[in-house]
C-alpha cells in the first residue's frame, strides 16, 4: 500500500506541470486528492477540462495524455475495466497509476524536460 501511496503522490505532483497538448488526445483527468480518474477523448483539452470543471466541485487537473483517438480510448477503457466506476471514471489503482507515470515520463522526454525537477515549462495547464 505504501508503494501505491508514493506512486500516487509522484504522479499527482508531476501532473501539475504537463505541457499543453494540441489536437486530438486521450486524456487522464483527476482531482489532486481524489480517488478517481477520467479517461476520455477530446480534440480540445483546454475546453474539455473547463467543461468538466464546471460540473465538478473539486479542482480538476490533467494528469497525462496520449496523442490518440477514440479507438485508443476504448482500448484503455477495456484494459482498466476492473477499476471502472461510473461512465468514464475509474478508481485509481496501481495499474492505472503506472500507465499514467509512463505517459508522463514519455511526455517529459519528448519535450526535453527532466521529470525529477519542479521547474517545468510555462506553457502548461
Amino acid at each position: 500500500m505504501a508503494e501505491m501511496t508514493d506512486l500516487h503522490s509522484e504522479v499527482r505532483q508531476r501532473a501539475y506541470r504537463l505541457p499543453v497538448p494540441s489536437g486530438p488526445v486521450v486524456y487522464f483527468i483527476g482531482t489532486p486528492t481524489g480517488r478517481h480518474i477520467k479517461i476520455g477523448f477530446t480534440k480540445d483539452i483546454r475546453g474539455r477540462l473547463a467543461g468538466l470543471q464546471t460540473g465538478n466541485p473539486s479542482p480538476l487537473d490533467l494528469w497525462a495524455y496520449e496523442c490518440a483517438g477514440l479507438d485508443r480510448e476504448k482500448e484503455l477503457h477495456h484494459r482498466f475495466r476492473r477499476s471502472r466506476g461510473n461512465g468514464e471514471w475509474f478508481l485509481i489503482k496501481t495499474p492505472i497509476l503506472r500507465h499514467i507515470e509512463g505517459l508522463q515520463l514519455a511526455i517529459a522526454e519528448a519535450h526535453g524536460i527532466d521529470p525529477t525537477v519542479e521547474d517545468w515549462p510555462d506553457d502548461c495547464i
